[in-house]
């Protein structure tokens, strides 16, 4: 069964070199802004732990209503066991009462990497994660946000998604019909 604690000490460095293995340059923040982010209460940064032993983490931003996972990644010598749905599900409970929302590379059929996006789209769906009709575009990729519980507004995803980028880009959300 997975735990969820505050990102700190020992597993606050796994988890940095997890995220810059896990996520291209141009996609992140620099861990160390993040680690200065999460000290707000608009930001977690969490790790996961299975028997205490360190598995992945998460990074999120936060309002009243919501949870936005804005990073998420599973120790590589770890995956494949379902440590991932697990996680999911560890989040929903985290955050009870508040919808969690996440955004995930849109499948394209017929594009590089559109088999991979269809099996990560499953995983969310299995986990009770519903398309919320809504996503964005950013360097040329789109992106579709799902959401576990109830959908936000168009602007609510805009806050939390902006929230990391310390005022220095604007993500605009808008309906997914319009980014295809």
């Amino acid at each position: 069964m997975v735990t969820i604690e505050k990102l700190k000490g020992n597993f606050a460095s796994r988890a940095g070199k997890l995220y810059r293995a896990s996520f291209e340059e141009w996609e992140r923040i620099p861990f160390f802004a993040l680690r200065a982010r999460s000290a707000s209460k608009e930001v977690d940064l969490l790790a996961f732990c299975e028997n205490g032993e360190f598995c992945g983490f998460a990074c999120l931003t936060l309002n009243d209503k919501a949870a936005y996972i804005q990073y998420l990644a599973v120790e590589e010598s770890m995956r494949g066991r379902g440590l991932g749905g697990e996680m999911l599900d560890a989040l929903v409970n985290h955050y009870e009462g508040k919808s969690v929302a996440l955004d995930i590379h849109a499948v394209r059929p017929g594009t590089d990497g559109s088999k991979l996006r269809a099996h990560h789209r499953k995983l969310y769906t299995e986990h009770e994660y519903k398309a919320s009709g809504y996503g964005y575009r950013d360097g040329g990729v789109v992106y579709e946000i799902l959401v576990h519980g109830e959908k936000l507004e168009r602007t609510d995803y805009m806050k939390l998604i902006n929230k990391l980028a310390f005022g220095l880009t604007q993500i605009s959300v808008r309906k997914m019909d319009e980014l295809k």
